[in-house]
């Protein structure tokens, strides 16, 4: 009957993956935007969403009127009062515009831990941009020694591999970080300091299918209220197709596909779940309120056994 409400809990709380990690919660339920899902009680705590960051506003700023998500809504439906049926009402929206970059990733390694692993594992098997799939990583600490930095290097991929890139790849990922999100039909978005991803709402916002490590625990997930339909949307990968995440988003989802249309349709649905945003654009308020709406509903269902 008890709730201990970890918000603060998004760099670290001891050492993700202990015991001490949640402290001594006894039977009450945790809600932490950081669970680690070997921690996690199903029907007990919540994970909750990632905070609103700055790169949420500028996809937010740049995005068309019905928002990057707007190709993916199916047409509206209605009865058809003679044949008893319902009927698709008018043309689908068009087909998503194509992208040129496949799946990206631009991050930093802070620390060694089996999150920040997973960066490192995918820049130096899955960085193939003759594929257009872009897997960057450098050490956020430049200023350590040589000894001191993660594989003693601060980059680690290889640029003379990116000339073997399409060009139209090449100029996007020319770009800042928030054209290069718009660009790519999917976004790596692993663990970084710890079992959490702030770059999971930003490839969702810019409408891009994410893929995640599959131990990660992802917002809202196993959820009695409204859960987002996760599964359909995300790719998740194996920390042995972390070396091979071109061929596998393409084997799951080749963007053109119909399974690329379906997927990006029940992301559509979940990025409407957790941002609130309907056919407009996030705001921070938006965000906050449907997370927090989210909670309480959620905290509801439970105690109801609904």
């Amino acid at each position: 009957n008890h709730l201990l409400l970890m918000v603060q809990c998004v760099w670290r709380c001891d050492q993700p993956g202990e015991p001490s990690a949640l402290g001594s919660s006894g039977e009450a339920a945790v809600a932490s935007p950081s669970a680690w899902r070997g921690l996690f009680r199903p029907g007990l705590d919540l994970q909750l969403l990632q905070p609103w960051t700055d790169t949420l506003g500028i996809v937010s700023a740049r995005a068309p009127p019905g928002g990057w998500w707007a190709d993916a809504k199916p047409a509206a439906r209605a009865h058809n009062a003679h044949s008893g049926l319902e009927a698709e009402v008018g043309l689908a929206l068009p087909h998503p515009r194509p992208r040129p970059l496949l799946l990206t990733f631009r991050g930093t390694i802070a620390g060694n831990n089996r999150w920040s692993s997973a960066r490192l594992l995918a820049s130096e098997w899955s960085h193939e941009p003759g594929r257009a799939v872009f897997v960057s990583t450098v050490d956020k600490y430049a200023h350590y020694s040589r000894a001191q930095r993660q594989c003693g290097t601060l980059k680690h991929t290889d640029p003379q591999a990116e000339l073997a890139a399409p060009r139209a790849a090449r100029e996007a990922m020319g770009g800042d970080y928030v054209s290069v999100l718009l660009n790519s039909s999917f976004g790596f978005a692993p663990g970084g300091a710890g079992p959490y991803s702030y770059r999971l709402m930003e490839v969702l916002s810019a409408g891009s299918i994410p893929v995640v490590p599959d131990d990660l625990l992802l917002p809202a997930e196993g959820a009695r209220h409204n859960p987002p339909p996760w599964d359909a949307c995300a790719v998740r990968v194996s920390r042995a197709e972390l070396r091979a995440l071109g061929a596998v988003v393409e084997a799951v989802a080749k963007p053109g596909s119909e399974a690329f249309r379906e997927r990006r349709r029940a992301c559509a649905r979940v990025w409407q779940i957790l941002s609130g945003a309907s056919g407009a654009p996030a705001t921070p308020a938006g965000l906050a309120r449907a997370a927090s709406e989210w909670m309480w509903a959620e905290l509801r269902a439970q105690a109801l056994g609904t």
